[in-house]
C-alpha cells in the first residue's frame, strides 16, 4: 500500500517514467524523422539562441519550486492556499512563456493574447489581497513584488500598444521587461520562503 508521502517521492520518477513513454512511442509511430524535433539539439542557431526565453522561464519555474518549499513548512490554511495559487500561477508562466501558450490560444479565438496573461495577473491580485495578506508582508517582500508588477505592467502595455505604436526597440523592451519581472518574481518568492521558513525556524530555535 502506498501512503501519500510515498507517493510524493514517487512522483517525479511516474512523471519522467510517462513522458519517456510517450516519446518512446512517437519514434515508434513515426520513425526516427518524425521523433528527431523532439530529441534534437537546435542547429545551425546563432550562439545563446532563446538565451531569454530559458532565463525567464527558469527563474519563473524557480519561483514555483521556492513556494513548493514554503508550502511545506506552512500550516495555516489560507496561507497554504495562497502558497498552492503561487505555484500554480508561477508554473504557469513558466509553462506559457516556453511553450507560447497565450499566444496560441490569442490566436485560436482571435482575441488579443496579452489579455490572458492580464487575466493571470488578476489572479495573483486578488489571492495577495485576500490570501496573502499583502499589506502584513515584510516590507523587503511587498518591493520585491511591487517592482516585478510593474515590469509585467509595462511588459503587456508594450505587448498591446508598443508595435501599433511603432515603438522603437519594442521587441527588446518587452522582452527584457519580462525577464526583469520574473527576476524580481524570484527574489519575491525566495525573501517570503526566507521569512516563513528560515526566520520562523531560527525564532523556534532561539525560544
Amino acid at each position: 500500500m502506498i501512503n501519500k508521502q510515498n507517493f510524493v517521492r514517487l512522483l517525479p520518477y511516474i512523471l519522467l517514467g510517462a513522458y519517456s513513454l510517450v516519446l518512446l512511442s512517437v519514434q515508434y509511430r513515426l520513425g526516427e524523422t518524425g521523433a528527431r524535433p523532439y530529441f534534437s539539439d537546435i542547429p545551425n542557431s546563432p550562439f545563446l539562441f532563446g538565451i531569454n526565453t530559458t532565463l525567464s522561464c527558469l527563474l519563473l519555474i524557480g519561483c514555483a519550486l521556492l513556494f513548493s518549499v514554503t508550502l511545506k513548512a506552512v500550516t495555516d490554511q489560507p496561507q497554504r492556499w495562497f502558497c498552492l495559487i503561487q505555484i500554480a500561477v508561477f508554473l504557469y508562466m513558466g509553462i506559457d512563456d516556453r511553450f507560447m501558450l497565450h499566444e496560441r490560444v490569442g490566436y485560436i479565438t482571435g482575441r488579443n493574447d496579452a489579455w490572458i496573461l492580464v487575466f493571470v495577473a488578476g489572479i495573483e491580485g486578488l489571492a495577495l489581497l485576500f490570501l496573502g495578506k499583502f499589506f502584513q508582508m515584510e516590507r523587503r517582500i511587498q518591493l520585491y513584488l511591487l517592482a516585478g508588477a510593474t515590469c509585467f505592467f509595462f511588459m503587456i502595455v508594450i505587448d498591446v500598444y508598443g508595435h501599433r505604436a511603432g515603438m522603437p526597440l519594442r521587441l527588446a523592451l518587452e522582452d527584457l521587461m519580462k525577464s526583469w519581472s520574473a527576476l524580481f518574481f524570484f527574489l519575491y518568492s525566495y525573501a517570503y520562503m526566507d521569512c516563513y521558513v528560515f526566520q520562523r525556524r531560527l525564532k523556534v530555535q532561539a525560544n
